[in-house]
């Protein structure tokens, strides 16, 4: 907790939205209980992330959280504003890390075929490292209306990375696709890679090879 400067009485710390804690005024004998904060916060996201995926976002309460953690109600709501917004968390930070490893290729691969071809196999490969928060992203995130245009530009800005690489395949006379088109096709890709991997159990090499040939020339 910490104290306003015109007041005695202690004002509580303050999430962000994006996942990274904003704190309001922190001193310095206030570390420790803020290292405390931060690893309880980590093990609601942690304990949230298998109950979502294990039961789904409706059927797992706040009480079923804080009886794994160990920990009291008012801890919870120190560390989210509800339920809804521990689910934000998680889904956000699923897509932040997916568009920086997009953003990564796209900036170190110069060949535009070449990247598309790398960024496909990269959504393979976060649906198979990050299999549960890629089915609460899919398959929950529609519970988050009052987050649903912080969702759509993430969506967006997927889309972005693709079209600009697409944009270098179509001005270079490559491809005859519209290039919007063509990236809106290669983000939602990783829907169909997450399906096929759900349904199949098999490695995602064919799945991914079929939208490499549905998408490049």
């Amino acid at each position: 907790m910490t104290k306003n400067k015109n007041s005695n009485t202690p004002q509580p710390y303050c999430f962000g939205l994006d996942g990274e804690r904003r704190i309001v005024m922190a001193r310095r004998k206030d570390l420790e209980s803020l290292k405390s904060l931060r690893e309880l916060r980590e093990r609601f996201i942690s304990v949230a992330v298998d109950l979502f995926h294990q039961r789904g976002y409706t059927d797992t309460s706040v009480r079923d959280m804080l009886r794994l953690v160990h920990s009291a109600h008012s801890v919870f709501y120190t560390c989210f504003r509800d339920k809804s917004e521990l689910l934000y968390v998680i889904v956000s930070r699923t897509a932040r890390e997916l568009i920086e490893r997009l953003r990564r290729i796209a900036t170190q691969t110069q060949d535009p075929a070449e990247a598309i071809s790398e960024m496909l196999q990269e959504q393979a490969k976060v649906v198979v490292e990050k299999e549960k928060q890629i089915k609460i992203m899919l398959e929950e995130a529609h519970h988050l209306k009052k987050y649903k245009k912080r969702l759509i530009c993430f969506q967006q800005i997927i889309c972005r990375i693709y079209q600009i690489q697409f944009g270098k395949l179509k001005e270079s006379g490559k491809l005859e696709a519209d290039p919007c088109a063509q990236a809106s096709l290669a983000a939602y890709m990783i829907d169909w890679f997450y399906r096929w991997h759900k349904c199949e159990k098999k490695d995602l090499e064919l799945a991914v090879l079929t939208a490499k040939r549905l998408l490049l020339p």
